[in-house]
């Protein structure tokens, strides 16, 4: 639930940073090489299902993406923790 918020509070900060931007309109030939490909990889995906759960998927996949970023996840929190002047961190 909060990380839910925590995403549309992003969106609504970024639909008002970027909302006066507007985009051309994307060519058919694009949106249809977009679709076909979209249509092959949700079709990949209903394959690999069939193989493995997707509630599987859906819990080992963030763990996954957690551990092998760590790294750059530890560093950007230090960072974070390093410029707030009251903590004393150094």
């Amino acid at each position: 639930m909060i990380v839910k918020l925590l995403f549309e509070l992003i969106i609504n900060l970024l639909n008002i940073v970027f909302g006066w931007v507007s985009f051309p309109q994307m060519p058919s030939e694009v949106t249809q090489a977009l679709d076909t490909l979209l249509d092959a990889m949700a079709s990949a995906m209903g394959f690999i299902w069939l193989i493995v759960p997707s509630q599987l998927v859906m819990v080992v996949l963030p763990v996954v993406l957690i551990v092998e970023n760590f790294d750059k996840l530890y560093s950007v929190v230090m960072w974070v923790l390093k410029k707030i002047p009251f903590l004393g961190m150094k």
